[in-house]
């Protein structure tokens, strides 16, 4: 049978070694947790970099493609006003009045002016 003073040191031991070993599990965990915590936000971070980097990428190539469609279409449109200063040109247009169409300038005399 333990004494009134073993069973006072027991207790006294007993309780200290318990209670610094769950305050001990009780920091693990919490360290553990924090830790777990911690490299889930740094892998989050890196997947949103990563997936802004792709986009950043992505949006590259597609200005690229518009700023080529943008340069042949500024050449095509440089190509259509050459032909259409030279289709609206007197000349072409009196030649194809009077080869195509068969008309020729009218004499002084069948001219009537309307005032």
């Amino acid at each position: 049978m333990p004494t009134p003073a073993t069973s006072l040191w027991a207790e006294l031991l007993g309780t200290q070694m318990i209670q610094p070993r769950r305050a001990l599990v009780r920091n693990q965990r919490a360290l553990s947790f924090r830790i777990v915590v911690g490299i889930i936000l740094i892998g989050a971070s890196a997947m949103v970099y990563v997936w802004i980097h792709l986009q950043n990428i992505s949006m590259g190539y597609a200005l690229a493609q518009i700023h080529r469609r943008h340069e042949d279409l500024l050449q095509r449109r440089s190509e259509l006003q050459i032909e259409w200063e030279m289709l609206r040109a007197p000349q072409r247009i009196a030649r194809v009045a009077e080869e195509e169409l068969g008309m020729i300038p009218p004499d002084p005399q069948e001219m009537v002016i309307v005032k």
